[in-house]
């Protein structure tokens, strides 16, 4: 198979929550990136490809969870891939913070963020 992600994905474990039509799947955040997240669900998980949700990640050092809107980009049974959609500055801030004190190539991620900026202009 073809790696198709542009940026890389650092193992980060959290309490999670997608909340897609009013129903909300309680989870973990097993990945993330400065563009999707992986989150593996408690219980089985009925999301199409391509829906809109909404992530809620709780960070033990931060009482404010992060909030982002997500694209399904898979699923199965508790499994669920998904792209970040949109989030405000200050959430899109937090995500990087969190991405610089877990990563382990900060280079990498450096230039990650050079490349976002530059497709947000």
């Amino acid at each position: 198979m073809i790696e198709q992600r542009r940026f890389h994905r650092v193992r980060f474990t959290a309490k999670s929550e997608l909340n897609h039509n009013d129903i909300t799947y309680q989870g973990q955040l097993e990945n993330i990136s400065l563009s999707g997240a992986l989150v593996s669900c408690i219980d089985g998980i009925i999301v199409p490809q391509g829906e809109e949700c909404t992530l809620t990640v709780y960070l033990d050092w931060e009482n404010l969870p992060l909030r982002l809107v997500v694209e399904i980009i898979h699923a199965s049974f508790t499994m669920v891939g998904m792209k970040f959609v949109s989030c405000d500055a200050d959430t899109k801030g937090r995500l990087y913070k969190l991405m610089e004190r877990v990563t382990t190539e900060p280079d990498r991620l450096r230039n990650e963020l050079r490349l976002l900026d530059r497709e947000s202009d």
